[in-house]
């Protein structure tokens, strides 16, 4: 349907052999991304149109907006005019279609899509009662009923204790009790605190205002008691158990395992984490310091919980099915159990929502006996989450998440390819999943903070060897907790001494205000960072191709790599100095011999 990516042409096959390595190639298949990106573009664009219009009270953006969506079916219907009017038969002008044409037709439904969803997601939010106190800036204590969709953290805001994401049931104010479904953040102090669990239904009293940040459109600021309303059922409590006693056996480490133990495990550093005996104790001054040093180290992002967690339970998983010679309907029904079970455990963000609709979907492929295209996965993955949630196409954790694996699946096997001809394939593939993960995701972290860590690269590598095995052993501990807290403690110690090359990272890399590069702010810096980097892309394939055509000069072939490589050329270097060294005669022998 028009766009087909990259494919490394295979040495000294023909350029059909080539044509049909790249068909055959499932990863290569591009034809989903341009709609992904069309629908989360129009998405975003129906978000900040309808934010102008509310406050600026006129109706030009929307205007605007409907303009737009007006010429796109203008479009679509015309190409389908066209179609049918010039093919009587639809499936063969599908085929002969010009490629092109078929892939803008599909991008104007897909904003569209994306369009119409987002505004019947805002009418939806607009409509609601908590967002209509809100509009009227209604100082009015209101009885809130909510769901918790989280569990309990701290406070980000200094006049509450913690805080918890929340789902709207029902709100009443003035005397007038109404049905509500929109998301909240609660803010709570501590003796409300100790009473939360997630999923279970409880009954706050407070003022309900306009965010002022987060992804949650309403908070809820209460300073009185929670009153429960209904509990969660047994497997909410059961996991809320478990959390309970790993977060217990993890306040016993030292410092630096209480904060990062649980960061690599569920994805909550220790500092924010409370528990009905309260918030863990946590010296402040140095979990600020070690959160700030992994942030300038460019190692921030393995605190967060993303596809790591299921490429690990993946892996399990299919070692116990292969184990027991399970057929592929039984290893997707294990996984997808596996992966829901996962998923309840950690706590809801966007990377978790990103990585388990992209697992559950890759079971598709799994119960076909199909191998998974990346690009095609993602590109699912993305319209599926901005179709059923817009408001992820605002959201930096969700771009963050897909970003990173866009830049894995599109660069980090053909630079993989490239760097083992000098490195070992194992280093090769550690820098070329960092430095793919890293360029794609750079240009979105510019909206967090406007440096770029410099020493990013050699952080990621000095810790990745250790992030594994502490999750596995972190995972390990939060299973065993709750039944054997002698057993749970030891895989906690033993995952804070893998935690540890985290800070010794963080304290290498991050510690001095010269480990980050400052950067231009807001849409200036994105395109400028961008504009760099495609510029020493450029330079790079310049300078690959000037070598290729030296090489092909000085052999007068096909330009062919005769150098040795990196690792050869070590390994020839310390063979021949020790056949040197061992042809030396040495004073003793020489007197030996006389």
């Amino acid at each position: 349907m028009g766009m087909r990516a990259i494919a490394t042409n295979t040495p000294g096959a023909t350029h059909a052999d080539n044509q049909r390595t790249k068909r055959r190639n499932g990863n290569n298949d591009l034809r989903l991304l341009p709609v992904a990106i069309t629908i989360w573009a129009a998405t975003l664009a129906t978000q900040l149109a309808g934010a102008q219009s509310s406050a600026n009270g006129s109706n030009t953006h929307s205007n605007m907006l409907l303009a737009c969506c007006g010429g796109c079916t203008v479009m679509a219907l015309l190409a389908i005019m066209y179609l049918t009017h010039a093919h009587p038969h639809p499936q063969g002008a599908a085929m002969r279609m010009p490629a092109i044409a078929c892939t803008l037709t599909v991008i104007c439904f897909a904003a569209l899509a994306g369009t119409f969803t987002t505004l019947a997601w805002q009418y939806r939010t607009a409509s609601d009662i908590a967002s209509r106190l809100t509009a009227n800036a209604s100082s009015t204590q209101s009885h809130v009923n909510f769901q918790a969709r989280s569990m309990p953290v701290a406070s980000t805001t200094r006049e509450y204790d913690c805080q918890v994401d929340a789902l709207t049931i029902s709100v009443e104010s003035s005397g007038l009790l109404e049905p509500s479904h929109i998301g909240m953040r609660v803010f709570m102090r501590n003796e409300a605190c100790s009473t939360i669990m997630q999923n279970g239904t409880y009954r706050a009293q407070g003022r309900i205002r306009t965010a002022r940040y987060g992804r949650e459109p309403v908070w809820l600021e209460t300073s009185m008691a929670v009153e429960t309303v209904s509990e969660p059922s047994m497997f909410w409590r059961a996991l809320h158990s478990m959390r309970t006693a790993f977060f217990t056996q993890t306040s016993r480490l030292d410092d630096q395992g209480s904060i990062l133990v649980p960061g690599v495990t569920l994805g909550v550093l220790g500092q924010n984490i409370v528990t009905p005996a309260g918030q863990t104790q946590v010296e402040e001054q140095y979990a600020q310091q070690l959160q700030d040093r992994c942030k300038r180290a460019g190692i921030m992002h393995l605190m967060a919980v993303s596809g790591g967690h299921y490429t690990l339970v993946h892996k399990l998983v299919m070692l116990l099915c292969a184990a027991l010679g399970c057929s592929r309907p039984v290893k997707t029904v294990a996984l997808a159990g596996a992966y829901l079970c996962l998923t309840a455990m950690l706590p809801p963000n966007e990377s978790v929502t990103r990585a388990n609709l992209m697992a559950m979907i890759a079971l598709g492929y799994l119960m076909l006996g199909r191998r998974r295209q990346s690009i095609h996965l993602l590109s699912l993955t993305a319209i599926v989450a901005l179709l059923f949630d817009p408001s992820l196409a605002a959201s930096i954790g969700f771009a963050l998440s897909c970003s990173a694996v866009l830049g894995l699946s599109l660069m980090c096997r053909p630079l993989s390819q490239r760097l083992e001809q000098h490195l070992p394939a194992t280093l090769a593939r550690a820098i070329s999943a960092s430095i793919c993960a890293q360029a794609f995701a750079m240009p979105i972290q510019l909206l967090m903070s406007n440096e770029i860590p410099i020493y990013s690269l050699p952080a990621n590598l000095l810790v990745a060897p250790f992030v594994d095995i502490a999750t596995m052993l972190g995972l390990g501990a939060l299973l065993l907790a709750w039944c054997a807290p002698s057993i749970a403690y030891a895989l906690a110690w033993a995952s804070s001494a893998c935690t540890r090359a985290i800070a010794v990272a963080a304290d290498t890399f991050g510690a001095g205000d010269s480990s980050t590069l400052p950067w231009m702010e807001g849409a200036t810096g994105i395109i400028m960072l961008v504009i760099a980097q495609l510029t020493f892309y450029a330079i790079c394939m310049g300078i690959r191709a000037w070598v290729n055509a030296y090489d092909a000069w000085r052999t007068g072939a096909d330009g062919k790599q005769i150098r040795a490589s990196i690792t050869q050329r070590v390994i020839g270097w310390f063979s021949q100095t020790l056949a040197m060294i061992g042809d030396i005669t040495w004073a003793s022998q020489h007197r030996s011999k006389r």
